[in-house]
């Protein structure tokens, strides 16, 4: 798998926009080889009937239906007027009807396919079995490559999708799950230190109306422990209710982690909603 998809990763910058005038530098390059090596004493329209095809190859980055009607017509002028066999329109025409397969499909590699095919039946080589077999092989292989490139790239892009939907489910677990914690933690504090609070609330009202004849600074310092004491269950109150709110936000009913269980409240101690 891990191999497929470098593959598929690597046919996919190949046939990139980035590297098109790699693509069109090595296919010229390939060309000239061609034409010098294999050709037999081919003409200036050979050179230019094949660099023209190279150029025709590399419009399909942006135009593959394009590129690959201009190649298969460069294929026929090529058997009619050139003065060697046109190898590089050959290769040329393929290229741009496998591109185009990847990249479009449907109807108009039907199309692509019948004008290719059409170009190979126009020159005349051999019988008529001949010809047709040329026609249907020359036709079918980039057909073939084509549909698998498109087929390979189909599945990297829906591999990628599902890895990132699983990515942000992961993350979607986490944050809830952290959320969660934090209401747990929360509601512990609130439930081990609400009912200390709480008792000494009460006990320091008792103090302020057992002693109504205490001086002044002592009763000032016993409305300032009261008045901090029942903030201070006011914002514990405040502290879980926004926690709940918080991690009923970030995870739907049915998929937040469960918080831990709430300790056991001492004997007599006041447990705040």
């Amino acid at each position: 798998m891990v191999g497929s998809s470098g593959v598929t990763r690597s046919a996919e910058s190949l046939l990139g926009e980035r590297m098109l005038p790699v693509r069109l530098a090595v296919l010229a390059a390939m060309a000239a080889g061609c034409l010098l090596l294999l050709g037999h004493e081919p003409s200036v329209f050979d050179w230019v009937l094949g660099m023209l095809a190279v150029a025709a190859s590399g419009l399909g980055a942006y135009r593959p239906m394009s590129a690959a009607l201009l190649t298969s017509g460069l294929l026929i002028l090529g058997f009619e007027f050139g003065h060697t066999g046109p190898i590089v329109a050959k290769v040329a025409a393929g290229i741009a009807f496998a591109e185009l397969t990847a990249r479009r499909g449907g109807w108009r590699s039907l199309v692509a396919a019948g004008v290719l095919g059409a170009a190979y039946l126009l020159h005349p080589v051999g019988g008529s079995a001949v010809m047709l077999y040329r026609a249907v092989v020359m036709a079918l292989v980039p057909l073939l490559i084509g549909g698998l490139l498109r087929v390979a790239w189909a599945r990297a892009e829906q591999s990628a999708r599902e890895a990132a939907a699983l990515e942000q489910r992961r993350d979607r677990e986490i944050a809830a799950a952290r959320e969660a914690e934090r209401t747990a933690i929360a509601r512990e504090l609130h439930d081990l230190i609400a009912h200390h609070v709480s008792s000494t609330v009460l006990r320091v009202g008792v103090a302020r109306h057992a002693v109504p004849d205490a001086p002044p600074a002592l009763l000032e310092v016993l409305d300032d422990i009261h008045a901090t004491g029942k903030q201070t269950l006011t914002d514990l109150r405040k502290l879980v209710t926004i926690r709940r709110a918080t991690a009923s936000r970030s995870c739907p009913p049915r998929t937040c982690p469960k918080p831990s269980p709430r300790p056991s409240s001492a004997p007599g101690a006041a447990v705040w909603p």
